[in-house]
């Protein structure tokens, strides 16, 4: 295992098996009070929270980062969501349909 810290993928030099990832996923916009002990750039996202998951799925698919027998797991609301690389679009709308069903 190797593991890098940066803004997403960016620092990711070859496509990967693996992606992990537990991104902030509540809107800017919404104030919760059990997350005041958090900081706030690892709850709250820009725009209607999904901005950092959509720029991970992109950068998954767009740059080949995932090999093509590789898994996306991410931490979305509690729950761990996974897909393989032909499944992004699909984890992606999975993601929209249960930001749709929160409001």
């Amino acid at each position: 295992m190797h593991v890098l810290r940066g803004d997403l993928l960016k620092q990711v030099p070859v496509p990967v098996n693996v992606v992990v990832a537990s991104l902030p996923y509540l809107a800017d916009s919404l104030h919760d009070p059990r997350y005041d002990t958090e900081p706030d750039d690892a709850i709250y996202a820009p725009g209607d929270g999904l901005d950092p998951f959509r720029r991970l799925l992109n950068a998954c698919r767009q740059g080949k980062l995932v090999k093509p027998d590789g898994v996306v797991l991410i931490q979305f609301h509690r729950k761990v969501l996974a897909a393989n690389w032909w499944q992004l679009d699909d984890l992606r709308a999975q993601l929209e349909h249960r930001l749709e069903a929160a409001a």
